[in-house]
């Protein structure tokens, strides 16, 4: 039974071929692929997450993002930017 408290859903489609899903909340939880401007995009909230095709981008946003690993992390890239208004710390445990 439909349980009207958690409100409604809808999915999308149009001319484009591009498809979104959507809760239609204050708070929105919504998955989009749009064909046209080649972009996929999820977002829950005040978080976001945009892939872009074209740009081969991805674009994340976020309070709080932590990334682990079990055994390893690799970063390879040509350029490099942290920018922090607070600190950086680095941790480095040897053996």
């Amino acid at each position: 039974e439909y349980d009207t408290k958690i409100g409604g859903s809808y999915i999308y489609l149009d001319k484009t071929g591009s498809i979104e899903l959507n809760d239609k909340d204050k708070e929105t939880q919504m998955f989009r692929i749009d064909k046209a401007k080649g972009t996929t995009t999820i977002v829950s909230g005040k978080i976001s997450l945009v892939m872009t095709k074209s740009k081969e981008s991805v674009d994340l946003k976020c309070k709080l993002l932590n990334v682990s690993s079990a055994d390893k992390i690799n970063i390879k890239t040509k350029e490099s930017t942290i920018e922090s208004s607070k600190s950086i710390k680095i941790f480095i445990e040897t053996s």
